[in-house]
């Protein structure tokens, strides 16, 4: 059997069977191709995300402990510092929120290794954490959260106080030592070039 295309000129040229079978084929094989695309998209965004579930956190980060308040004291799930918060976001497919607490804390971690440059200036207080956002940080309402007071931190990133807790980092001690806390630290502010610039010239 033929069937009969029409072509220039108003006459018709004959399909084989064959030729007909071979366009078939044609066309399922750019359907696979499609379909292969599309697995493997699938499987790079799988590995991805498995990727950042794993990805480590600092040890250090256990050295920041979390604040519970009064409802939350004696609960077995209450992560007791950032290192067991950041793997909580992880395992609950927060990775964003992980990767938030890591940068924050990473940041502190600096400021504290290079020490003042000069050039910056830091708000100095007390740290929270935020659940909802991930942010670690000094609350907004720094000025109603020192020791003692009942304010809730509101956080610094999303204006949230619903879910934060507050941070501390306590510093190594002898024993019979007192407690001493390292206060958290970010920078709030930096020198322009052209700042830098103009305190050079006035040194000479």
């Amino acid at each position: 059997a033929h069937r009969m295309d029409a072509v220039d000129g108003g006459e018709a040229a004959p399909t084989s069977a064959e030729e007909m079978a071979t366009s078939s084929q044609e066309v399922e094989a750019k359907r696979e191709e499609k379909r292969a695309a599309i697995r493997a998209s699938i499987e790079a965004t799988k590995a991805k995300q498995e990727e950042e579930k794993e990805e480590k956190v600092d040890e250090r980060f256990a050295a920041f402990r979390i604040e519970p308040k009064k409802d939350e004291e004696g609960d077995k799930n209450f992560p007791p510092h950032l290192h067991a918060a950041a793997q909580l976001f992880c395992m609950t497919d927060n990775v964003p929120l992980a990767k938030q607490l890591k940068k924050d804390v990473d940041a502190f971690l600096d400021t504290l290794r290079v020490g003042p440059d000069g050039t910056s200036s830091h708000n100095v207080g007390r740290g929270c954490i935020c659940w909802l956002c991930g942010h670690v940080g000094i609350p907004k309402n720094v000025d109603k959260c020192s020791k003692g007071q009942k304010a809730a931190g509101i956080c610094g990133m999303c204006e949230e106080d619903a879910q934060t807790n507050f941070v501390r980092l306590e510093q190594p001690q002898a024993p019979g030592e007192a407690a001493r806390y390292i206060p958290w630290m970010q920078v709030k502010s930096r020198a322009t070039e052209a700042e830098i610039a103009a305190a050079g010239a006035l040194e000479k």
